[in-house]
């Protein structure tokens, strides 16, 4: 059963994991269950320890969210108030107040012990919160692209620390060490997963940024836009190399590097072309299509013979792009979704092709004889991004469900569902070594995902654990040896 959130006790000692049938307490050191189910039976979506360790707050989609004592097992309190689903719980340091971020756009500051509730109003659901250590300020995050910081004497909000711009596409470096996204704010920005600074940012478009991508060998970055454009740069100095256009009344919607790195390839709407440019002129190639309406994706196949184009209009088109007899022509035509083809890859290999749809399905086909092989079928709304493991094994793909699915590329099963987004997710990305998900949603959120086995992900929170300075109570509740505390 997919494990929906976690949070490991101040003491380091235990992990509570939430999933769709309660709230569950494992021993960190050795992974072996405690305590629990909290609420059997009951969808949860976030837990939170308490910092004595002694009380477990947890809510999910039913609207109410609960207080339970750890050591009994019991429940001390029920709250009710919100009108929609519960996405984040936290406790104040101090332990008296227990905060709530729901899907109704409130932040709600509950007295742990009268449940008492002042609501505060944001402008968007409420996707994460968090107290400050002096229990006086909070910050919340929402769906409207906003960090806001709160004080919880008085309800005042003090400042709007963050507008984030939507998130159209991203890439990731092939090292898995670096995010580059486009954004609506007319930006492409890099950033870098392992040290945590500020990210660069590429300015140069004068519309959102539909699409970006990294040269094989991570040397150079293309952003392409809305307004037709397309900026190759350089990725170490952040320096401008070429600006290429397509013709007035058409955009770029999807843009890759050749395996080799001296082509690009874009899609695009207005003209619903594909075409091909020379990396090192910025000039243009080639164009051609057959498509009747917009391309929303392209993708070199990995020899770099072929191109393949999904488009509006329900069908894909695998591409000749070897120089010569037949240059441009179409090889293959993929006919089977009954609505846009909005994603699409190749398998490692390139035999075959996985493709996402907006009519709720994937289906993965025959590169040579464009025949399907199977569908994939669990998304409940239309499936806007797909990607596959280097080793081709998984499959992941996003969706207007605001859900991301972890597939089993052989069978078809479905093995993992990952559920927080607040809005649609556009893309989806697999680390290197496939043991992390990258996905980009409409709620302006990049969220990444362990994919790891139960039996791992104890073992990362041992590895990882804090130890922080306990107080007396603590170390006696825990039972541990104390050299400064009296009895």
């Amino acid at each position: 059963m997919p494990v929906r959130s976690e949070d490991i006790s101040v003491d380091g000692r235990w992990l509570v994991t939430c999933s769709r049938d309660g709230a569950r307490v494992w021993d960190v050191a050795d992974g072996a269950f405690l305590k629990g189910p909290f609420a059997p039976g009951e969808n949860i979506r976030a837990a939170r320890f308490s910092p004595d360790g002694k009380r477990i707050a947890g809510g999910g989609p039913d609207n109410i969210f609960y207080e339970w004592d750890v050591t009994n097992e019991r429940p001390i309190h029920t709250f009710a108030g919100h009108t929609q689903q519960i996405n984040s719980v936290a406790f104040t340091p101090n332990g008296k107040q227990i905060l709530t971020g729901s899907n109704d756009s409130l932040l709600g500051v509950w007295d742990a012990e009268d449940g008492q509730v002042n609501y505060l109003n944001v402008s968007g659901q409420v996707s994460d919160v968090a107290a400050m250590p002096d229990s006086v300020h909070a910050l919340s995050t929402s769906a409207d692209g906003t960090m806001r910081l709160w004080d919880l004497t008085n309800g005042a909000q003090l400042q709007r620390l963050d507008e984030r711009s939507a998130i159209n596409r991203a890439a990731l470096s092939a090292d898995g060490k670096q995010l580059l996204v486009g954004l609506d704010d007319h930006t492409a920005q890099l950033q870098s997963l392992d040290s945590g600074a500020p990210p660069h940012v590429f300015s140069g478009h004068n519309d959102g940024v539909k699409d970006v991508a990294f040269s094989p060998d991570g040397k150079q970055l293309v952003s392409a836009a809305n307004d037709g454009s397309m900026i190759l740069w350089n990725a170490s100095t952040g320096a401008l190399i070429h600006v290429m256009q397509v013709p007035a009344k058409s955009s770029i919607t999807a843009v890759m590097f050749s395996p080799d790195g001296k082509t690009l390839v874009t899609g695009g709407a207005g003209d619903n072309a594909v075409r091909l440019w020379d990396v090192v002129k910025g000039t243009e190639v080639i164009s051609f299509t057959d498509h009747t309406d917009a391309l929303n994706t392209v993708a070199f196949s990995p020899d770099g013979h072929s191109v393949l184009s999904a488009s509006s209009d329900r069908t894909m088109t695998l591409w000749n792009v070897v120089p010569g007899k037949g240059f441009g022509q179409p090889l293959q035509t993929f006919k089977g979704h009954t609505a846009k083809v909005r994603d699409a890859a190749f398998t490692p290999d390139g035999k075959q092709i996985l493709s996402a749809s907006e009519d709720r399905t994937l289906i993965l086909w025959d590169a040579a004889s464009g025949k399907p092989i199977r569908r994939f079928t669990q998304h409940s709304d239309a499936v806007l991004a797909v990607a596959l493991s280097a080793d081709g094994r998984f499959a992941a793909s996003g969706s207007a469900d605001n859900t991301v699915i972890l597939w089993d590329v052989a069978t078809g099963r479905a093995l993992r569902r990952f559920e927080g987004h607040t809005g649609a997710i556009n893309k989806v990305l697999f680390s290197p070594d496939a043991s992390k998900l990258f996905s980009m949603s409409n709620d302006k959120t990049i969220r990444v995902w362990r994919i790891d086995s139960p039996e791992a992900l104890v073992a990362w929170a041992n590895a990882n654990r804090y130890h922080p300075e306990l107080t007396c109570e603590q170390e006696q509740l825990y039972k541990l040896p104390t050299t400064h505390c009296t009895p």
